[in-house]
């Protein structure tokens, strides 16, 4: 294949980049929208159809010099509710949490509070001051679900780098796992899959983590019903820092 000359994708007409072609499949992909591109003699870049496969292009890649380097993962493109900025050399991330599920908490909420309110009812009428103490934890499990429909309806989380720091913070109501971090000891980003077996039911979660430089495994973004949005959120973390991408033991791949 001839290097001679830039390539550009067919479909939003962006140079595709040395780092995003495949010598063994021949192909590459636009990092702006994402289309498959043919490289074959002949092909003229046209859009390749898509595979649904992230890993279709796996294989040695084509550096800027000429010379073949090790795999490459494809890039992680853009998924749902999420956005991204570069503003005066800062990443900006930024994740909605809202999610239609939040109805069903919502639904939940109207059910299990009616139910404490005919109970309640019940208690007054009675007199029984152990009938009011009896549900109190019920009460406060009510109060959580409630706070967490009502954050996933308005609460986004925000990761800023750049200038020296990493920070991930949660708003507007107040929620744990806000991050502060020098950018100096980041080694290493990845993500971990968790696996929640209930009676019923399995819940799959996936969390964004940082290695530093000291081993310590510090967690950026948890709690993530999307792969795509955590891996994205490393490759982006990375990709800006500079931080070379390895696979971490227990990580989960691109």
């Amino acid at each position: 294949m001839a290097t001679s000359r830039p390539i550009q994708c067919p479909s939003c007409g962006f140079q595709i980049q040395a780092e995003d072609m495949n010598l063994q499949t021949m192909a590459a992909r636009c990092r702006v929208c994402h289309v498959l591109v043919d490289l074959r003699p002949g092909a003229d870049a046209q859009p390749l159809p898509a595979t649904g496969r992230r890993d279709s292009l796996n294989g040695a890649v084509l550096q800027e010099n000429g010379t073949l380097a090790a795999a490459l993962p494809l890039p992680v493109p853009l998924p749902p509710n999420l956005s991204v900025e570069t503003v005066g050399g800062e990443l900006r991330i930024e994740r909605r949490w809202y999610a239609w599920t939040a109805f069903l908490m919502v639904f939940f909420c109207v059910m299990w509070f009616g139910f404490l309110a005919f109970w309640y009812a019940m208690a007054f009428a009675a007199g029984s001051r152990l009938m009011m103490l009896f549900p109190l934890i019920h009460v406060a499990a009510g109060l959580f679900i409630a706070y967490t429909a009502a954050a996933m309806f308005v609460n986004r989380t925000r990761i800023v780098a750049g200038r020296g720091r990493l920070t991930v913070q949660h708003g507007p109501l107040p929620w744990t796992g806000n991050r502060d971090i020098s950018t100096s000891v980041l080694q290493q980003l990845y993500c971990n899959e968790q696996v929640n077996r209930g009676r019923n039911s399995t819940t799959i979660t996936f969390d964004v983590m940082a290695r530093t430089t000291e081993g310590r495994q510090l967690k950026l973004v948890t709690g993530l019903n999307d792969r795509d949005q955590a891996l994205y959120i490393e490759q982006e973390i990375e990709r800006h820092l500079k931080i070379v991408d390895q696979h971490v033991a227990g990580g989960i791949r691109r």
